[in-house]
């Protein structure tokens, strides 16, 4: 019987959305290969850019976080973005990768 309220107690959580589960998305443009990308702040996570250059957070728990892309030998604009996720997904979370010219 026990375990029986414990399923029916977790069936009600996930179907009315309870916990973590938001997303946090964005792309960076111009990059040659693909860029790493760390969100620190509330709770810290890391992410790759696909082919495209788009990166997604999963499971983002209600919070303030700050976004900061990194590749060798490039700078980024901007160099990081501060987000809030409050109830809801957090898109266009943009940058632009700028190549660095060595001399």
């Amino acid at each position: 019987m026990k375990r029986r309220a414990f399923i029916s107690a977790l069936l009600i959580a996930a179907t009315l959305g309870c916990g973590p589960g938001y997303r946090i998305s964005g792309k960076v443009s111009d990059a040659s290969g693909f860029v790493t990308v760390l969100l620190t702040g509330d709770g810290d996570l890391m992410s790759i850019t696909d082919d495209q250059g788009a990166y997604v957070f999963k499971d983002v728990a209600n919070g303030h976080y700050t976004i900061t892309p990194s590749q060798v030998g490039y700078t980024f604009d901007p160099g990081s973005r501060d987000v809030t996720v409050d109830g809801a997904d957090v898109g266009s979370a943009d940058f632009t990768a700028i190549l660095m010219i060595a001399r």
